[in-house]
């Protein structure tokens, strides 16, 4: 990682156009507050936020109520496509939701520990199928992304709103 907050292969950010938001980039949004300006910036700069219900989901699995309502306004309203998921877990995806494929080791390269470790090996397949960026603060989603994708550049939250936010020079 950069000291700037960016993770990349090498790819030149200055075509971005689908920018993936994981779970924890939805927590930040509603935390810093930030939802209509960024919305405002995304759109008038052509980005498109793309997401799966894998996130919704998550979001909606949050045990405090207040703080699950907060969550799922800010998806409900951020300007996003919804896509499939890039591959199929029983359990967790849904039909019509999700691409089935051949292969489960296309997923567990990019599984993680914990309890939503399928989760994010969906979020972070699904992200290098099919974004230029993915934005997390997961290390060690970031890591599996890396190590198995050229296609799209891992963000954190904070380079997001300043590729957002700040005037360019």
């Amino acid at each position: 990682m950069t000291g700037d907050g960016v993770v990349t292969n090498g790819d030149d950010v200055g075509g971005v156009k689908r920018i993936a938001l994981d779970t924890d980039a939805i927590n930040s949004l509603v935390s810093t507050k930030l939802l209509d300006e960024i919305s405002a910036a995304a759109k008038q700069r052509g980005i498109v936020f793309v997401l799966i219900h894998v996130v919704r989901d998550q979001l909606a699995q949050t045990s405090d109520a207040g703080r699950r309502a907060q969550l799922l306004e800010v998806y409900d309203v951020l300007p996003i496509i919804e896509l499939p998921t890039s591959g199929f877990v029983l359990g967790i995806s849904r039909l019509g939701h999700a691409e089935i494929k051949d292969s489960a080791a296309e997923l567990e390269v990019f599984t993680t520990s914990g309890r939503g470790k399928m989760q994010d090996a969906l979020i972070g397949a699904t992200a290098a199928a099919k974004a230029d960026v993915l934005v997390t603060d997961d290390r060690t989603l970031t890591k599996r992304v890396m190590a198995h994708t050229m296609r799209c550049e891992i963000w954190t939250f904070e380079r997001l709103v300043r590729f957002l936010l700040e005037k360019e020079e």
